[in-house]
C-alpha cells in the first residue's frame, strides 16, 4: 500500500539508464503496460531532453509517465514558445532553442550573451577558463552542425548545466540522423577520379 499522499506508481531517477529503459518500453508498446512512473532529477539534463522529446514522439505511451524533475519546464518552454534561460548573471543552467537563430544559425546577440553565461558557468564549476571557452566553442560547433545536417534545425535546441566539477551540454533536435545524414553526403560527393599516373 502507498503511504498516504504520495501518487502510486514506481520513482525512478531520470539519468540516461532510465531514459534508456523507457524510450524501449514506449518503442515495444511495453511502456502502458508499466503502470505510473514517476522520473526524478538525477543532476543530468541530456536524459530528461530525451525524455521530454519521447513524450512527444509517444504521447499515449508516456501518459502514465509523468516527469517530475524541475528542468523539464524549462525544455518544455524552449520547446513550446522558444523561451531562453541561462542568460541571468550567474546561471548554473540554461537552454537556447535554434529557433532563436537566424535562417542558417547565424548567431545573434542574445546566442553570444547565452554563450558567455555558459562560458562563466563552466568557470564557477570548477573549469580551467581555457578549457571552459574550449567547452563553449564546441558547443558552437555542435550547433552549426544542426543547422549544416539535421535537415530540421528549427527543432533544435541548445542546453547547458553546471555543477562543482561537472559541465554537461546538450544539443538535440527531431532532424535526420547521423546515419541518414552521412548517407545523403556520400551521394552528393562527386565519384573519386582515378590519378592520372596509374
Amino acid at each position: 500500500m502507498e503511504p498516504e499522499g504520495e501518487t502510486p506508481g514506481e520513482t525512478v531517477i531520470g539519468d540516461f539508464d532510465a531514459a534508456d529503459e523507457l524510450l524501449f518500453a514506449a518503442e515495444s508498446g511495453g511502456l502502458p503496460g508499466l503502470g505510473p512512473i514517476r522520473v526524478q532529477r538525477s543532476g543530468q539534463i541530456g536524459p530528461l531532453v530525451e525524455l521530454v522529446r519521447a513524450r512527444r514522439r509517444y504521447p499515449a505511451a508516456f501518459a502514465s509517465v509523468a516527469l517530475e524533475a524541475p528542468f523539464v519546464a524549462t525544455i518544455e518552454a524552449a520547446l513550446d514558445r522558444d523561451t531562453v534561460t541561462g542568460t541571468e548573471k550567474n546561471a548554473q543552467a540554461g537552454v537556447f532553442p535554434l529557433q532563436r537563430l537566424g535562417a542558417d544559425g547565424e548567431r545573434s546577440d542574445l546566442w553570444q550573451l547565452w554563450a558567455s553565461r555558459a562560458d562563466q558557468a563552466a568557470l564557477a564549476a570548477g573549469f580551467p577558463a581555457r578549457i571552459a571557452a574550449e567547452i563553449v566553442g564546441a558547443l558552437g560547433e555542435l550547433q552549426d552542425n544542426v543547422f549544416r545536417h539535421s535537415e530540421t534545425a528549427r527543432t533544435g535546441l541548445v542546453a547547458f548545466a553546471a555543477l562543482p566539477g561537472t559541465f554537461e551540454v546538450v544539443v538535440s533536435d527531431n532532424g535526420i540522423g547521423v546515419l541518414a545524414s552521412l548517407r545523403s553526403r556520400m551521394r552528393t560527393m562527386p565519384a573519386p577520379r582515378t590519378p592520372a599516373w596509374r
